[in-house]
């Protein structure tokens, strides 16, 4: 994906966190390996990624719900991952791009570089972002939204008792 985007005028810089790849990689990749949150310097260089990068790439094949999408809408970035497992409860497709598995590369590396080059798009992604951060992609938001489900299943009990 990221060599398309290169190959469409778009100078690029993939960090890749979270894994260690074995094969030889392009130039423009660098490795981060393993980041722990638990370790101050790690979760600093984690946050670091998040602050200094235009895009979040998640190439996954199955996810129930990756609390990673959460930590990149805090810092507004747009999503490109496959609509597999949770992705889509979590981007929703509003602030990414979110194709079916299998997807060929071209088809983020299309829409990467219209974002990149239209700004006022790209704000609008981000901020999108940002805001189901600030309105549900938090631990307050799921408080919230699991004492209404827990309400809402005690109140549909009692009522049913009642009968």
């Amino acid at each position: 994906m990221a060599a398309e985007i290169e190959r469409r005028g778009v100078a690029v810089e993939l960090h890749v966190a979270g894994c260690e790849p074995e094969e030889e990689l392009p130039s423009f990749v660098r490795r981060h390996g393993m980041l722990r949150k638990d370790v101050p310097e790690e979760a600093a260089e984690l946050w670091q990624l998040f602050e200094t990068s235009d895009f979040f790439i998640l190439p996954t094949r199955a996810e129930a719900f990756g609390i990673v999408f959460a930590e990149s809408a805090a810092y507004g970035l747009p999503v490109m991952a496959s609509d597999t497992g949770g992705v889509l409860e979590a981007v929703r497709g509003e602030w990414g791009i979110t194709p079916p598995p299998g997807a060929p590369a071209s088809v983020y590396a299309d829409w990467a570089v219209k974002v990149f080059r239209d700004r006022a798009e790209y704000k609008r992604l981000s901020s999108l972002a940002r805001t189901s951060y600030e309105t549900d992609l938090n631990w307050p938001a799921f408080c919230r939204h699991l004492v209404q489900v827990v309400a809402a299943m005690k109140d549909s009990l009692t009522a049913g008792s009642r009968r």
